[in-house]
């Protein structure tokens, strides 16, 4: 009730390039965001250099005091705050094994987990980011997952202007009491200029005073990026991903005993033609024979369900279960 409350109040403050656990913002939001500035860039023959973070602990080490303070930046009134102030304030919590139980312990950061205000808390406190008055550096977040990319004419190019933002975020996130995971912390420069059989572009980019890392693929919210955006890494994931869950299905599909049709159906629909689906919206680019792979899966999970021999046309198994296929999704 406080969340439905409360969010009508920031919802004209929230920064745009926030989208995580915010209404009518997805993953989706950044991703095609990133795809698009790649793809711009490579029509003008540039390169975009990016760089991945996650911050470390970051629920867990949020200030309450530093919320306290960048709640009144959006002049929501103090009633708000006090009921935050019960939540975040003297929490104390015990560990128990067994039927052995420890001493309270006080609480002094963080918020609690699985909370519903908790990650609406972390938003309000992340919201001024410094980033945002840096015109060259595009930057998308979703919680505590954030991305850093520019364009230029090459990878050295891009060098000093991502150093200057990183250098500037980390002493932003020093008074936030947030830190950058390290071993998380990824770079990679995509263009199409890039011969396959070179190593990992990579150039000097530095934070905490460690070299950050280049990698040939990196994920981000679920989908596995590479340097020419054609989505070959990506999609092979997914394949061995499906493969796996139609060995489920099969496990519950045999001649003898099998899951009832719609059981099978609302089966295929959650593990499998969901995942596809959120794919598919990213990786549209991709070749046709890399569909194709897709496309496949699918055809086996229609004829699990449909119990359809191999010869039945692949129309008429989208008209039986009555989902789209993807060239009308």
């Amino acid at each position: 009730m406080i969340k439905l409350r409360f969010e009508p109040l920031i919802d004209n403050f929230l920064i745009a390039e926030q989208a995580g656990f915010w209404k009518d913002r997805s993953t989706l939001d950044n991703l095609i965001q990133l795809d698009h500035d790649i793809k711009k860039a490579s029509t003008r023959k540039r390169v975009v250099s990016a760089v991945f973070f996650d911050i470390k602990k970051a629920y867990d080490t949020l200030d309450p005091f530093a919320i306290h303070r960048q709640t009144h930046k959006f002049n929501v009134g103090n009633n708000f705050w006090k009921w935050c102030r019960a939540v975040l304030f003297n929490s104390t919590i015990k560990t128990r094994v067994g039927s052995i139980c420890s001493s309270a312990k006080t609480v002094s950061l963080g918020v609690p987990q699985g909370g519903v205000l908790s990650p609406l808390l972390f938003n309000i406190l992340i919201n001024d980011i410094i980033l945002a008055d840096m015109h060259s550096i595009k930057f998308a977040l979703y919680a505590d997952d954030l991305a850093l990319w520019t364009e230029g004419s090459s990878p050295e190019a891009c060098q000093p202007k991502l150093q200057g933002a990183i250098d500037k975020l980390s002493i932003w996130l020093n008074t936030k009491n947030l830190f950058f995971s390290i071993p998380k912390t990824t770079g990679m420069v995509f263009s199409r200029k890039i011969d396959p059989r070179q190593d990992c572009p990579s150039i000097n980019l530095t934070r905490y005073k460690q070299q950050i890392h280049f990698a040939r693929n990196v994920k981000f919210l679920g989908i596995w990026l590479d340097k020419k955006l054609n989505w070959n890494g990506h999609i092979s994931y997914l394949c061995d991903a499906l493969e796996k869950r139609l060995n489920f299905m099969r496990a519950v599909a045999g001649q003898k005993w099998s899951a009832s049709r719609d059981g099978l159906q609302r089966l295929f629909m959650c593990i499998i033609y969901g995942k596809i689906e959120y794919c598919l919206l990213v990786c549209y680019s991709a070749s046709k024979n890399l569909i194709y792979k897709i496309e496949s899966i699918i055809h086996h999970g229609l004829r699990l369900i449909t119990g359809a021999l191999k010869s039945t046309p692949i129309a008429t198994l989208f008209n039986e279960v009555n989902i789209p296929s993807l060239e009308d999704s």
